[in-house]
């Protein structure tokens, strides 16, 4: 259900790329889903979210996931400027759905 509604309120609002930037795991547990997952219903919903999603910088989900330190971005010249802001209120519905995302 939490895939479903979060699929919705992307779609509604057209905010792309940006719960990866707020949420880095977020795109790790959707893959995991993609693995594990043996429910065709689950893994549909999966797809569908990552499509509403969108493409992602794998280069800038290295710099939000820690895995690129961003001292050293900011070294090379690499600035990231989110595309999308998201309303206060989205930011609070994406917090509440990161322990039901898992």
């Amino acid at each position: 259900m939490s895939l479903w509604t979060l699929s919705q309120l992307v779609e509604a609002t057209g905010c792309v790329s940006e719960p990866y930037v707020r949420y880095p795991q977020l795109l790790d547990t959707l893959l995991g889903f993609l693995r594990t997952e043996q429910r065709g219903t689950i893994r549909s919903q999966t797809l569908r979210l990552l499509g509403l999603l969108g493409a992602l910088d794998p280069y800038r989900h290295k710099m939000n996931t820690g895995q690129v330190d961003s001292a050293t971005a900011s070294a090379a010249g690499v600035t990231c400027v989110p595309l999308v802001d998201i309303t206060p209120s989205f930011h609070r519905f994406l917090k509440g759905l990161g322990g039901l995302l898992v």
